[in-house]
C-alpha cells in the first residue's frame, strides 16, 4: 500500500458523496488556485483548512 495517495478532482466532481467516501481516510484538503498575473502564470497549492 502507498503511504500517501493524491486524488485530483475538479469542483463539479466533488460533491457530499465524493467528501464522504474520503472522510476515513484523508487528512488534508487542498485547492489548487490558478493566477494569470500579466507578466508570468502560476498555479498556488492552498490550503482549505478542512482536514478528515
Amino acid at each position: 500500500m502507498a503511504e500517501q495517495v493524491v486524488v485530483l478532482v475538479t469542483e463539479s466532481q466533488w460533491s457530499d458523496a465524493v467528501a464522504g467516501e474520503l472522510a476515513d481516510i484523508a487528512g488534508q484538503r487542498y485547492k489548487l488556485q490558478y493566477h494569470d498575473e500579466q507578466k508570468y502564470e502560476y498555479t498556488e497549492i492552498v490550503p482549505t483548512g478542512e482536514t478528515y
